[in-house]
C-alpha cells in the first residue's frame, strides 16, 4: 500500500484515498480509489527514475491516456483528484514503449 500525501498544504482529504502499486509481468500499476462521499486528492510519491524522461499513464477504467514528466514525478509525486467512490487503475509505461 502506498502512503498518500496532501496535495497541497492544507489538504486533509488525502486519507480518503487508498493506494497501491502492483507489478504485473513487464508493467506497473498503480491502483487508487477514493472511498468517501466527496472529491479526494493527494500525490503518491513513485520512484520511476528509470523510465527516461516520460511515461505514460492509462487508466483502464476509462481508456484514458496521461503523459507524465518523470522528474515532476519523482520530485513532487502523482497528483490524484477522484470524485466520491471514484477510481483509477493506470497501466504504467515508458513514453518510449507506449502506443
Amino acid at each position: 500500500m502506498l502512503e498518500t500525501l496532501p496535495a497541497y498544504e492544507g489538504d486533509d482529504s488525502c486519507g480518503n484515498i487508498l493506494a497501491w502499486l502492483w507489478t504485473y509481468q513487464s508493467e506497473k500499476r498503480i491502483i487508487a480509489v477514493n472511498y468517501a462521499d466527496r472529491v479526494s486528492t493527494c500525490r503518491l510519491r513513485l520512484d520511476f527514475s528509470d523510465y527516461g524522461e516520460q511515461m505514460e499513464l492509462k487508466d483502464m477504467l476509462n481508456n484514458h491516456s496521461y503523459l507524465r514528466s518523470v522528474e515532476e514525478m519523482n520530485i513532487f509525486g502523482l497528483y490524484i483528484e477522484l470524485r466520491n467512490y471514484q477510481s483509477h487503475i493506470f497501466s504504467v509505461r515508458r513514453r518510449s514503449d507506449a502506443v
